[in-house]
């Protein structure tokens, strides 16, 4: 018996699977947090609320790159894996298996803050 995460979940993924085979990732992000949102108040919604986060982190790799994927960096060329710029055009920050420059810091920054739309 499917409890109500597993429920919204099913009519939440449909709505995903449509926004990004009509690549409409910018609508896919809003539907995505509001989705997290709406899960994360439903009893046994860790899977669905992962994969939700999942379907955000995906809409925004597309947006940042333009509907291609992103490239792949490495510690031999390090680049930020948002927006591709290198050193000493930018100073970056490590993670496991990515690269955030200085610009993208103040630009993620300011649409968290809610002072602008990112452009």
């Amino acid at each position: 018996m499917k409890g109500p995460a597993s429920n919204l979940f099913d009519i939440l993924a449909k709505e995903w699977r449509e926004l990004a085979s009509n690549r409409d990732f910018a609508k896919l992000i809003d539907v995505a947090i509001a989705s997290k949102i709406m899960l994360s108040q439903l009893p046994d919604s860790e899977g669905p609320v992962e994969a939700a986060l999942l379907a955000l982190h995906h809409s925004i790799e597309m947006v940042v790159f333009d509907g291609k994927p992103p490239k792949a960096t490495s510690v031999e060329d390090p680049a930020c894996s948002f927006c591709g710029r290198k050193p000493p055009e930018v100073r970056l920050g490590a993670g496991p298996s990515a690269f955030i420059c200085n610009e993208c810091v103040a630009t993620f920054a300011k649409v968290f803050e809610g002072g602008g739309d990112g452009t």
